[in-house]
C-alpha cells in the first residue's frame, strides 16, 4: 500500500557521516507498563519498567563535574525487579545555573505545570547547547552499552519539560507580568536558531547512544516569531518526525497527553499526529495524562493503547493506578511488551545492509531548469522503510531546509516517498527546484527496518 510522505520537510536532519552499510546493534525497545516514580515490590509484577527522569543541574551541578548516584540507585532497583529503564533529563528551567548563564545572565521564566516563576538559559544557542552535549557524552559513556537502559528521550532543548515540540513562550508570569517568550527574543531568540538546535541534539543523541534507542516527543510544534506571535502545526511535527526517522531509523515517537480526549478526538490536533504515527506503522510510546488532568476512564485508556500497538505505556503519577483490577493491569502489560516485540525487533537479527540505486538524473546528464525528479529503486533481504535525499552544489555545500548552502560535511536529507513501505523492493522518488543553473550532486541514503543504512556514491549532474 502506497504511503504518501512529505517530499520538503520544515525540517531537515543532519546526517552523520558513516560507512555504507553500516550496522548500528541497538537494544530492544522497552515494553510494558511503566512508573514515573522508583517502583517497590507490589508495583514491580505489573511493569515492564519505570523512567529515570533526573535533572541537569543534579547530575552536572558544576561544568564537568557529574554525579550519577542518581541514576545508579535507580538502575539498582531496576536490575533487583528485572525490569528495563528509559532516561529522560530534564533541561531547561532545570539546568544548573552555570548553564542558564551561557551567553549571558539566566531570564526569568514561569513554569505553569509547578506554578513556579523561575529561570531558563539560552537553549537555543550553540554554546549551551555544546555543553549539553558534554553531558550527554558522558552518560552514553557510562550507560549506553547498559542491557537495563532501553531508551532516552531527546530532551536536549525543552524548556520545562522533555516535550521538545513545546515551547510555552506564551505562558506569562504573575510575578512579571511578561510571557517567556518576550525574555527569549530580547536575548536574540530565533525561530531558525531553535530548530537548528532541535535539529543537532537528534543527531548527536543519534552519534552518541549508538545501542539505545531515543524516544522523539511529538506534539503539535509551537514556534514563535520574531513579533513574539506563537503558533503551532501538526503537519510542520510530522514532517520534522519523517525527517528523523529518514536519518535515524529506529526513533519512537512518544507524547505525554495520552487520555480520553485523545481517544475521543477532542484533540483533534494531537489526535492527527497520533494517527500519522499510526499511518507509517512507526513504533510509538505513550505516557498518561494525571488522573486529575483528564486522563479518564483506565480500561478504555489502556485498551486502546495495547489494541493500537502502543510499546510502553506510562502510568499517572502517584500510587492510585495500583486500585485497577489486575487482570487489566497483566493483561495490558503483556500485551503491551509484544507491540514492542512486533514494532521493533532487535537489529541484531539483521546485519544485511539495503542497496540502493539512483537512476535520475543519470550521472554527469543535464537537465532542464524547473523541477528536477530524483528517484530510483531499493532493496533489502527484509524490508525498505525509507529513503532519503541530500544535495549538494558545485562550492561543495549541502542544500539546506531554508533554500541555503551550508558547508562541511553535515548534510541535510529529505525523505523521498516510496511506492511501497516495508517491501524487500520498491521504487522511490522526490523532487528539487534549483534556483539557477550550475553544477550538482545527489546523495540517497536507504533505511532498513533494522536500522542498516546505505548512501549511494554521489551522482553529478547539470541543470543548463
Amino acid at each position: 500500500m502506497k504511503r504518501p510522505v512529505a517530499l520538503v520537510a520544515l525540517l531537515v536532519l543532519p546526517f552523520l557521516a558513516h560507512h555504507a552499510g553500516a550496522t548500528e546493534p541497538v537494544k530492544p525497545p522497552l515494553g510494558g507498563l511503566l512508573t514515573r516514580g522508583v517502583p517497590n515490590s507490589t508495583e514491580a509484577p505489573y511493569l515492564g519498567g519505570f523512567a529515570i527522569v533526573p535533572s541537569w543541574r543534579d547530575l552536572e551541578p558544576r561544568r564537568g563535574t557529574y554525579d550519577f548516584s542518581f541514576i545508579d540507585q535507580r538502575l539498582a532497583t531496576a536490575r533487583k525487579y528485572g525490569l528495563g529503564v528509559k532516561f529522560r533529563v530534564i533541561a531547561g528551567t532545570e539546568a544548573p545555573d552555570w548553564a542558564k548563564s551561557i551567553g549571558g545572565a539566566p531570564m526569568p521564566a514561569w513554569d505553569h505545570q509547578r506554578k513556579v516563576q523561575t529561570s531558563i538559559g539560552r537553549f537555543w544557542t550553540a554554546d549551551y547547547q555544546s555543553a549539553w552535549r558534554e553531558l550527554q557524552s558522558a552518560l552514553a559513556a557510562r550507560y549506553d552499552s547498559d542491557p537495563t537502559v532501553r531508551e532516552i528521550n531527546i530532551s536536549g532543548t525543552g524548556v520545562i519539560s522533555a516535550e521538545v515540540m513545546l515551547l510555552m513562550a506564551n505562558d506569562k508570569s504573575p510575578v512579571t507580568g511578561k510571557t517567556n517568550g518576550s525574555y527569549w527574543l530580547a536575548a536574540g531568540y530565533t525561530e531558525a536558531q531553535r530548530r537548528a538546535a532541535l535539529v543537532a541534539d537528534i543527531d548527536f543523541m543519534a552519534s552518541r547512544w549508538s545501542h539505545t534507542r531515543l524516544d522523539l516527543g511529538l506534539h503539535p510544534i509551537q514556534s514563535l516569531d520574531s513579533t513574539g506571535r506563537v503558533s503551532s502545526s501538526p503537519t510542520a511535527t510530522l514532517e520534522i518526525y519523517d525527517a528523523a526517522r529518514a536519518a535515524h531509523p529506529g526513533l519512537i515517537a512518544f507524547n505525554t497527553g495520552f487520555g480520553m480526549p485523545v481517544i475521543n478526538g477532542q484533540q483533534a490536533a494531537l489526535r492527527s499526529i497520533y494517527d500519522g504515527v499510526f499511518a507509517r506503522k512507526a513504533p510509538m510510546d505513550l505516557q498518561t495524562l494525571n488522573l486529575g488532568a483528564g486522563m479518564g476512564d483506565e480500561t478504555t485508556v489502556l485498551n486502546w493503547a495495547a489494541s493500537h500497538g502502543i510499546m510502553s505505556l506510562e502510568l499517572p503519577s502517584g500510587k492510585e493506578w495500583l486500585r485497577w483490577n489486575s487482570s487489566l493491569l497483566n493483561s495490558t502489560n503483556a500485551k503491551l511488551k509484544s507491540n514492542a516485540t512486533a514494532a521493533a525487533p532487535p537489529s541484531k537479527s539483521d546485519a544485511t545492509a539495503p542497496e540502493l540505486r539512483v537512476t535520475s538524473p543519470t550521472a554527469d546528464s543535464t537537465v532542464a531548469s524547473g523541477p528536477v525528479t530524483i528517484s530510483g529503486t531499493a532493496t533489502d533481504d527484509n524490508q525498505v522503510v525509507r529513503v532519503a535525499v541530500g544535495i549538494r552544489n558545485a562550492s561543495d555545500q549541502w542544500l539546506q531546509d531554508d533554500g541555503s548552502w551550508g558547508v562541511g560535511e553535515t548534510r541535510t536529507l529529505r525523505p523521498a516517498e516510496l511506492t511501497t513501505v516495508g517491501a524487500k523492493s520498491t521504487s522511490w522518488t522526490t523532487s528539487w527546484t534549483p534556483t539557477e543553473r550550475g553544477s550538482y550532486a545527489v546523495v540517497a541514503v536507504v533505511g532498513d527496518g533494522s536500522g542498516n543504512r546505505t548512501s549511494s556514491n554521489r551522482i553529478h549532474f547539470t541543470v543548463g
